[in-house]
């Protein structure tokens, strides 16, 4: 390990910063959370016959769980500035 003072040599010193690749991942997990609500959507008849529902009763679920998508990470968001608040003390 080289002293914070000592200047850099070999290819540390050419070396550019590697860019975070954050957008690629970020629309994968998106294509694939899409890919997932796609495929839910297209076989809602045969998982509202499985699950002896309607198929109404399948695609109220499904908007239910579409419209407190926000709420989870919100809370998680909230309950993790608390306990981080709390060990900072």
């Amino acid at each position: 390990m080289r002293a914070p003072d000592a200047p850099l040599t070999g290819r540390a010193k050419h070396a550019a910063p590697r860019p975070p690749r954050r957008r690629p991942r970020g629309f994968l997990g998106w294509t694939l959370d899409a890919f997932d609500y796609f495929l839910v959507v297209m076989t809602l008849t045969a998982i509202a016959r499985e699950y002896h529902q309607s198929d109404a009763a399948i695609a109220a679920s499904l908007t239910l769980t579409l419209a407190f998508r926000p709420v989870a990470p919100s809370s998680s968001d909230c309950s993790a500035d608390r306990t981080a608040a709390g060990s900072r003390s």
